[in-house]
């Protein structure tokens, strides 16, 4: 029943963001306060970084949106694969949007349908849930 959750939820949130390149609060709130049911250190991680890159880098380089989602996503990858796991799905999440950018020669592509995919990647396939 979990994975059908999660697989609405991701849907609903790749449409929207593909479609408006925004994540609505509505979606990720719920999402982060849940998640921290699930809290780990190593989930924290997914988040710190964006924080340093979105207080570091230029406005509008990090979204609050992908702030929101790298929270719930990284306490799934946390408890699913540690933090192997979680820094695997960031460098996922990294590529795919770079892809998807060059692919759709978007020069600012939605980020969050990569970190999902990434994310829902390293879950499914983590030894801990096969």
């Amino acid at each position: 029943m979990g994975d059908v959750l999660f697989l609405a939820w991701g849907c609903a949130l790749i449409v929207y963001d593909l479609r408006f390149k925004r994540l609505p609060n509505y979606l990720t709130l719920p999402a982060a306060a849940l998640s921290l049911c699930w809290f780990s250190l190593a989930g924290l991680l997914w988040i710190g970084l964006y924080v340093l890159v979105a207080w570091f880098s230029r406005a509008g380089s990090v979204g609050g949106g992908d702030l929101k989602l790298a929270l719930p996503l990284g306490m799934v990858t946390a408890h699913a694969a540690g933090l192997p796991g979680v820094a695997l799905a960031m460098m996922g999440a990294a590529l795919s949007t770079v892809l998807w950018g060059i692919i759709t020669r978007d020069r600012a592509p939605a980020h969050g349908p990569g970190m999902l995919f990434a994310a829902a990647l390293v879950v499914f396939f983590s030894p801990n849930t096969v």
